[in-house]
């Protein structure tokens, strides 16, 4: 064995001696890493927790029950519209197979006659006597147009007629918005609001019209299919020289065609002014 301060001069296991004089201190813990763990099969490396915060959010789902009634709203809500419609699209077939030609002043026509109810309102009359005098002067309307417009120019060339029929447009249009001004009136629905049992798929308007739309629709069938006017309306309409040959005034009955569309045109724009 050497000497003591030889073997001083070696440095220990977890120790450090100073060159100046030998002194010993130990390594500073502080300053060395954190040795970690192996985790996921890596030396060094630590999976993070998932964040909550970059996870997708789906989307709440509508419940079934919700889903299902939302769909019956909109499909009543659909029939409500599209009955309307067919009112509308009722007066201006008639009216096609009567005179082959495609009536461009119908929804004006029925716009008018709304503006009668509305001011048969307005006087102070019940909603369904406002609605069945308006009905009614539609009718006759619909009669004089025939004989006063339409008739003097029967024969006259496609073109003219087309003619015709835009320039009816257009003054039904401007003489409506003359009298009642170009705004936007408040309608009444003609239907209670109570109608006897409450539903939140169906409002009381909507039902009204689907159903009174129908009624429209039966009467107008048992008319053509049963009534001797309604058999001569379609025998005028399918061959006005046969007709005529069995005694049947075509001219009249092209007149009483034109009153009925413009009736039944002027239910469908009553009936859609409240929604």
């Amino acid at each position: 064995p050497g000497d003591i301060s030889d073997y001083a001069t070696y440095p220990r296991a977890g120790r450090h001696v100073d060159a100046a004089g030998g002194t010993e201190r130990q390594y500073c813990s502080q300053s060395r890493r954190p040795r970690l763990s192996a985790r996921n099969g890596r030396r060094g490396h630590v999976r993070r927790k998932p964040d909550d915060s970059r996870r997708r959010k789906r989307s709440p789902q509508l419940p079934r029950i919700l889903a299902m009634e939302l769909f019956l709203q909109l499909t009543f809500a659909g029939l409500a519209i599209g009955s309307v419609y067919s009112c509308v699209a009722l007066a201006v077939v008639m009216i096609y197979q009567a005179t082959d030609h495609f009536n461009f002043a119908q929804g004006e026509m029925a716009m008018f006659s709304t503006f009668i109810a509305w001011t048969f309102i307005g006087l102070g009359l019940p909603l369904w006597a406002a609605f069945v005098l308006a009905v009614a002067a539609s009718f006759v309307a619909g009669i004089i147009i025939e004989r006063t417009v339409i008739k003097p120019v029967e024969n006259a060339p496609i073109l003219n007629q087309v003619v015709v029929f835009i320039a009816l447009l257009m003054i039904f249009n401007n003489v409506a918005g003359w009298i009642w001004e170009f705004t936007i009136k408040p309608f009444p629905s003609i239907f209670p609001e109570d109608m006897g049992f409450k539903s939140q798929l169906i409002g009381p308007h909507h039902l009204g019209v689907i159903l009174l739309t129908l009624f429209v629709l039966l009467i107008v069938f048992l008319f053509f299919r049963f009534t001797r006017v309604g058999l001569a309306m379609r025998a005028a309409a399918a061959n006005p020289d046969s007709a005529r040959l069995v005694g049947i005034s075509v001219g009249w009955m092209l007149a009483l065609g034109w009153g009925l569309a413009a009736a039944v045109g002027a239910v469908g724009g009553i009936l859609v002014a409240p929604i």
